[in-house]
């Protein structure tokens, strides 16, 4: 898998992984009213272009024979942690069917290297405490929680913990 910064060109192929990906990973755990309203707010075209577009933001998306399989979004910390030398892993997902070919580790050593390239000195990101799975995966790369906060998807308020690695 090739991994690179997104730019305007992959914008519709990465809208379409985006929001597979993300109901692939949470449809069956919300409701359908619920999962729709988030979707409708935060996989649109426009919204995902306005995020590209965000300073401070970095897409990087995973390319399997010519195709966006893995995406993440990176952000640098002053949304959700301020006052810290960290940037933010707000989204890494890879398409379900490739779940188990450590393709998820190749965007998280992506990720982990764009870091400390920027010059980081931590990586953070945040995790619903109902994924098990995700928050194994993370550990084991060395991320430890330290806090938790609220995620809101449609009308339910869910709790994420927020973890950390130190570069």
């Amino acid at each position: 898998m090739k991994i690179q910064i997104a730019d305007q060109s992959h914008l519709d192929e990465l809208l379409k992984v985006a929001y597979q990906t993300f109901v692939d990973t949470y449809g069956h755990l919300n409701t359908p009213d619920n999962l729709q309203q988030y979707v409708a707010e935060n996989f649109t075209k426009e919204a995902l272009w306005h995020e590209m577009q965000e300073e401070g933001a970095y897409f990087l998306v995973g390319i399997l024979d010519g195709i966006i399989v893995a995406y993440a979004k990176l952000r640098t910390n002053e949304v959700e942690f301020p006052n810290r030398n960290a940037l933010e892993i707000q989204r890494i997902y890879l398409q379900k069917t490739l779940h188990g070919l450590r393709l998820g580790s190749k965007m998280m050593q992506a990720c982990i290297d764009l870091a400390k390239q920027k010059g980081y000195a931590e990586i953070c990101l945040g995790v619903w405490e109902e994924n098990p799975k995700a928050i194994q995966f993370y550990k084991k790369w060395g991320f430890e929680i330290f806090d938790s906060h609220p995620f809101v998807i449609g009308e339910e308020v869910q709790n994420d913990y927020l973890m950390r690695k130190v570069l």
